[in-house]
Order: structure tokens, then C-alpha cells, then sequence
């Protein structure tokens, strides 16, 4: 079922088992959260650089063109808002890296401006934008596959074996199965997998449902429609980074590889909806910053500044990050 993993390190192996505790195994999401964010072995816990393009980091992204990426951004929320009124709102960004942000050492037009990073308590202004760059992503997911034999979708989890991880097929009487995944369609063959995003739904819920803040939310990702996840990607969307190096061997090197799935663009704009914002739309990176920021594309093409000219085409060609990444943006007004 899985590919083979190398035996684990004494301390990770110990942790490993500490969070399984006296279960046999943990459901995927749950091992997603330990290998990511555990206190003391978790991804996103080391003190090291992950993203940009040097051979140290595992990926990059938008945020490694550094301030060309600024005025792209800033731009667009001038338009989206309007000039007028943009000194109004307070721009918060969430999920930057240690030690960095969108609006470093770059002027802004925002009242005020706030990051809040890992397993810092949000706490947001009445009127702002809140923008992140592949925050969502970076949450935890389950795992299912469907069994002709059982007509019905299996939860995966993992175990531990000989210091060895293992994905295995959970069984009903150990863990209370009380999410449901949001498709009833069982025209998929035997072994059909899907990795459902259940932790960018819970991170998006948590920022928007109970709350009163008004403004612009705009993010940043990659991801799917629904019938896509269940009718075109039958061995699932969940990859691991290490390196710049893709790999679907999700249980190798815990700690030590960023682990993702694409997002379910369908069930975040409903939540959006849900929470009263409108005018929710879903646009490919690269029709996104063409629709709105005409004036810094148009300076960059006009300067002779090569570098600029290049990071510029690496954002928006279909080939590179123009179609790999999506902008899903929305206003909530009283």
C-alpha cells in the first residue's frame, strides 16, 4: 500500500509513540499534525529555512521574489478596496515565515500593518485585509480510499512497526468516525484515494465563523474543484517536499519534509459564503495579478531591470506559477 520507510531515529520513534499512546495507530491527520507541528520534532517547528531557492530550502514560492512580490500584492488590494479608502483597514498577514513578512522594509499605504505566525493567538482589527501565502495548505488532512468489497470509504491512519512507519487501513472499532467526507459519489474504481484538506477547513472556519471583522480576505494557494479530487487524481493529491525534490512517500523523514495536499476550492468558497462574504471568487494566479496590478506589470516591462522581468514571467506563466497557484479572494461588509 505504502512505499518502504527507513527505520526511524531513536528520539522521533519514541515521540512517534508517545502521541500514539494506547491506540495502534493514528488516523492521517493526526500523524499530518505530529510530523509538522510537534513541539519538539514537527517541520514547522525547526529553526531552519524552508522556503526560497536556495539548495538548503525544501520549496519556494510566491514569497521568494521579495519585493517585487510586495507591489503585486499591494496593488491589488488598492484596487480591490479602492484608493480612498485603503488607509482605512490594517493589513494582517498570517503563516509568515520566522524573521519575515510581505511589507518588510517596503512603504505601504495600510493604517497599520500585523503578522501572526505559528501558534500565535489572531486577534483582528473591526476593518482589514487578511491576506496569507500557502497558510491553508500547510494544515493537516485525512486520508480515505474506497473499497468496492466494504461500498464505502476507508479511513486511512498510521502505525509504527520494528521503528518502522506504516499506513494502514483503520478499523471502526478504534477510532469514532464523526467527519464525513462532503460526496456521496461512489463511481470510482476499487482503491481510489482521496486527501481531504479537513485542516484548511477548520483554519478558515476558525478565522471567519464567529467573527465580526469586516474587509478583504485574499489567499494564496494551490488546489482543486470538488469533482476533480474524486474523479481525476485516483492516487490522491498529497506529496511531501524536501530538498526542492516531490515525493509521495509521506512517511519518510518526519520532521524533515514539508507535507501538503491541494485545497477544496468548492467547500472554502462555501465557508466564505456561509460567513457572509461576497463577490467570493477563485482565479488563477496568473489572471489574477494581470486583472489587477496593471501599473506595477507595466513598470516592471517598461524598466530594464532583467531580474525583475524574469521573476515576473516565473509568476505569471501557465507553466510556472501562473496556473499552479489560485487566488481565492472575498469582501465582508456589514
Amino acid at each position: 500500500m505504502t512505499l518502504p520507510t527507513t527505520k526511524l531515529d531513536l528520539e522521533i520513534a519514541d515521540s512517534f509513540s508517545k502521541r500514539l499512546g494506547q491506540k495502534r495507530s493514528l488516523p492521517f491527520d493526526q500523524f499530518i499534525n505530529w510530523a509538522l507541528y510537534d513541539p519538539k520534532i514537527g517541520y514547522y517547528n525547526k529553526k531552519k529555512k524552508r522556503v526560497g531557492k536556495s539548495i538548503r530550502s525544501d520549496f519556494y514560492t510566491s514569497t521568494s521574489f521579495g519585493k517585487l512580490w510586495s507591489k503585486l500584492v499591494i496593488e491589488t488590494c488598492v484596487k480591490l478596496i479602492g484608493r480612498d479608502e485603503i488607509a482605512q483597514y490594517s493589513f494582517i498577514e498570517i503563516a509568515a515565515e520566522p524573521e519575515s513578512s510581505l511589507l518588510d522594509s517596503i512603504e505601504h499605504p495600510f493604517r497599520s500593518q500585523k503578522v501572526f505566525r505559528l501558534g500565535e493567538s489572531i486577534v483582528l482589527p473591526p476593518l482589514c485585509i487578511i491576506y496569507s501565502n500557502e497558510w491553508l495548505d500547510a494544515q493537516p488532512f485525512k486520508r480515505f480510499s474506497y473499497s468496492n468489497e466494504k461500498n464505502q470509504w476507508m479511513e486511512h491512519g498510521v502505525t509504527l512497526q520494528n521503528l518502522c512507519l506504516d499506513e494502514v487501513i483503520l478499523e471502526n472499532n478504534e477510532h469514532a468516525f464523526d467527519f464525513q467526507l462532503p460526496h456521496d459519489s461512489i463511481d470510482t474504481s476499487d482503491g481510489y484515494l482521496v486527501d481531504w484538506p479537513i485542516g484548511a477547513e477548520k483554519a478558515l472556519r476558525q478565522l471567519v465563523v464567529g467573527s465580526d471583522w469586516e474587509g478583504l480576505f485574499l489567499t494564496f494557494d494551490y488546489g482543486l474543484s470538488l469533482n476533480s479530487i474524486f474523479h481525476e487524481y485516483p492516487s490522491g493529491t498529497a506529496r511531501s517536499y524536501k530538498n526542492h525534490k516531490v515525493s509521495n512517500n509521506l512517511l519518510q523523514n518526519p520532521g524533515e519534509q514539508d507535507i501538503t495536499c491541494s485545497l477544496c476550492w468548492d467547500i472554502l468558497k462555501t465557508i466564505l459564503k456561509d460567513a457572509g462574504f461576497q463577490k467570493i471568487k477563485v482565479e488563477s494566479q496568473e489572471s489574477f495579478l494581470i486583472k489587477h496590478c496593471s501599473e506595477t506589470l507595466k513598470e516592471i516591462i517598461e524598466e530594464k531591470n532583467s531580474f525583475e522581468k524574469n521573476a515576473l514571467k516565473e509568476l505569471i506563466h501557465p507553466l510556472h506559477m501562473g496556473h499552479k497557484f489560485q487566488a481565492l479572494w472575498g469582501f465582508r461588509y456589514s
